[in-house]
């Protein structure tokens, strides 16, 4: 544009789209978004971030359930294995005449608990030596709860320590508390050989004045999964195991 002295003066702008055409390009002296323009791009930027989440989440998701299914074969598999090497070394009832006054190993099971003595303990545990184990069952709370009580002196088997006597004082502290478990209902039998079909030789209870302790356990044990499946079925005897 001129003035009145006569001279041209190119504005800025100008200048930049004379030297833009120049160069083949083409410009211009005002830019900017428009408001579709804006809009536009948040709805794809919108769309990208939702796919993004949903693809987060979905992962995440599986994550959790590899986690939590491994969690759940871990513990069908872990606790039968630990209570069959127990029973393998279980601590048979003195006789008589050799027992200390008042002590004695006895053999206490339940539906949904179960008291020994053994002499086996997982490697590396703090607990060795005799020890008094305990598997006591809260269905309310599907927690299978475990205690071990080292057996160091007589006093060490008085009723009052053990979990499931009624003049259990309370004091033993469990070793572990293993949640998500379904089912824990056990069953035993005086024979030697089990039938499968025999549901009379098993017995809800094995009393603990009884003086040997069964000759086979049966264990249904189950974990707390999305889908409720089938409790796997374990048969326990002193040296054996089998699972069907």
């Amino acid at each position: 544009m001129s003035n009145s002295s006569g001279t041209f003066r190119v504005r800025p702008c100008e200048s930049f789209a004379v030297v833009a055409k120049r160069k083949g390009f083409s410009a211009f002296c005002e830019m900017g978004f428009t408001l579709l323009e804006l809009l536009v791009t948040i709805t794809l930027v919108a769309m990208v971030v939702l796919v993004l989440s949903m693809a987060l989440k979905l992962t995440i998701g599986a994550w959790e359930r590899g986690q939590r299914e491994g969690d759940e074969k871990l513990i069908a598999a872990s606790i039968p294995r630990l209570l069959e090497r127990q029973l393998e070394c279980i601590m048979p009832n003195a006789p008589a005449r050799s027992r200390v006054k008042g002590a004695r190993f006895a053999f206490c099971g339940k539906k949904d608990a179960i008291s020994f003595f053994s002499c086996f303990a997982p490697m590396g545990s703090s607990l060795q030596g005799l020890l008094r184990m305990t598997y006591s069952y809260d269905s309310d709370k599907k927690t299978l709860i475990l205690y071990e009580q080292p057996i160091t002196r007589p006093q060490d088997l008085k009723e009052e320590l053990d979990p499931l006597s009624d003049s259990w004082n309370g004091e033993l502290k469990p070793v572990s508390e293993i949640r998500g478990v379904s089912i824990f209902e056990l069953m035993y039998s005086g024979k030697e050989m089990f039938d499968l079909e025999d549901e009379d030789q098993w017995e809800e209870e094995w009393a603990c004045n009884l003086p040997s302790p069964p000759k086979l356990i049966r264990l249904a044990i189950g974990t707390q999964g999305k889908e409720q499946s089938s409790p796997a079925i374990w048969y326990f005897h002193v040296g054996k195991q089998m699972r069907f």
